[in-house]
């Protein structure tokens, strides 16, 4: 055998073995939905609204989302290898879709910065003398470590990683199945029925749904993630079944989780429920036992999600390296295939912002919540406009899911506060320096257009940093 047949079988055989089936694309979405959102749901949702009212608004919500996750259903069986950046390149061109795909980048990463600020809040139950508000380094130093660990597990292959993600996904289902099993078990009707409205009428939904509806959203951030390994599934039409078992099993899982809360603590107490506030309802029933059990079950989730939001922004810097969009040291890559700098750019973004955020908002988590939620919206109108240019007037059907999709995503920008609007142009601004080096190394030049939008952008940011600091 000639050592050129030889290179070709070890090519083949390495091209097979990172194929990834039904479960892997299962894991991967399920894992990177749920993260830190559905520990917090019953404060977060107690906090603005009624058990009544939050019943109707996860269903709102589950509907909405599956208008924008049935766009990636018919997407993935019109074109099964294009993931959401290609959906706007293909739509708009080049640089256009490249500053949606690193948004969707942004959106990913920032998600993994809540990781950050849910591991601190959490480690606090465990040791409360060094994981406290006045000790923020020190979860900046347990966070970062973390950080790099994953650099160097990613670094060692794609298929260890979705090993252990896999273990890491069931474990976490248990805890929250368990939860949901513990509470449904022990409710008590009267709390829940106590201000199951409030003083609000069933007319007054629109008010708490705008009041939830971010907090929602972003809980389902990720479900569309195995889009981002189509080109690396066994089959076509396996990204299409992940996308609706995933959906389908995390609805059902935020719906409960949420519900179910009311009925072991009025709304006044669960609204004032600390990080996770799943630990604090079930300390109720279960006393130590339920709360030390729930923040395990968080860190597990945390770390699994982290793991998953890490192989979603090396596989989409895969594309942009591809392309090539971005500078040539991006091209380099170790023995797995696993893009050197790629990797190491994306750590160190992380880095960066676990170390700033923390002085940034009292707040932490929710403004890391709303900026991940804000970057995710181009990408879902970018989708549905895409679907109804490919179907129009071939497909009515997938026109009709197109426009439902660009509507529900119409409606939850209206939901974001200015400011945060204005805050992510700084991260598109950071983008278009990566899209201006990586033109030139490749001796590119930039169109009129692009310099129009980058000076746009640069604008905006500006705007956006003097709105967010002097307001």
């Amino acid at each position: 055998m000639s050592l050129e047949t030889l290179d070709v079988d070890i090519t083949k055989k390495e091209e097979e073995e990172e194929k990834i089936g039904l479960l892997s694309l299962l894991i991967i979405s399920i894992s990177s939905t749920i993260g830190t959102g559905i520990f917090n749901i019953p404060q977060n949702i107690a906090s603005e609204t009624y058990a009544g009212f939050s019943l109707i608004i996860w269903i709102f919500t589950a509907i909405a989302i599956y208008f924008i996750l049935i766009v990636y259903v018919k997407l993935s069986k019109l074109k099964p290898k294009e993931s959401i950046y290609e959906h706007a390149k293909y739509l708009y061109g080049p640089f256009l879709g490249y500053l949606i795909g690193i948004g969707y980048y942004y959106s990913c990463l920032l998600g993994i910065c809540c990781f950050g600020v849910t591991i601190g809040e959490g480690m606090n139950y465990f040791f409360p003398d060094v994981f406290n508000k006045d000790h923020k380094y020190y979860s900046i130093l347990l966070t970062s470590a973390i950080s790099w660990i994953y650099f160097v597990l990613y670094f060692n292959g794609l298929n260890k990683v979705l090993i252990l993600n896999t273990i890491a996904t069931f474990c976490k289902i248990f805890v929250i199945v368990f939860y949901i099993f513990a509470l449904f078990i022990t409710i008590d009707i009267d709390i829940l029925k106590e201000d199951f409205w409030g003083n609000d009428k069933l007319l007054d939904t629109i008010k708490h749904l705008k009041n939830s509806f971010i907090i929602c959203i972003f809980c389902y951030i990720g479900i569309e993630s195995s889009t981002t390994l189509s080109n690396k599934s066994k089959n076509e039409k396996l990204v299409s079944k992940a996308l609706n078992i995933s959906y389908v099993l995390v609805s059902i899982l935020y719906l409960f989780s949420s519900f179910l809360s009311f009925g072991i603590l009025p709304k006044d107490k669960l609204s004032e429920l600390s990080t996770p506030s799943m630990a604090g309802v079930l300390k109720v029933k279960l006393k130590t036992f339920g709360k030390y059990f729930i923040n395990f079950g968080m860190l597990i989730s945390v770390l699994s999600c982290w793991l998953s939001k890490n192989v979603t922004l090396v596989e989409l810097f895969d594309k942009f390296i591809k392309d090539e969009i971005v500078p040539k040291i991006f091209l380099k890559k170790n023995k797995h295939n696993i893009s050197i700098y790629s990797l190491l750019f994306g750590t160190i973004i992380i880095q960066i912002c676990l170390i700033v955020f923390p002085f940034l908002s009292d707040d932490v988590y929710l403004f890391v919540v709303n900026l991940s939620t804000i970057f995710i919206i181009p990408c879902y109108l970018s989708s549905s406009i895409y679907l109804i240019k490919l179907s129009w007037k071939i497909n009515t059907k997938n026109i009709v899911f197109g426009c439902l999709g660009l509507f529900i995503t119409i409606l939850s920008l209206l939901s974001f506060k200015i400011e945060y609007i204005l805050f992510e142009f700084v991260f598109y601004l950071l983008g278009c320096g990566l899209y201006i080096y990586g033109n030139s190394d490749y001796g590119k030049s930039l169109s009129k257009q692009d310099i129009i939008i980058i000076i746009l952008i640069a604008i905006l940011s500006i705007i956006g940093i003097i709105y967010m600091f002097v307001k």
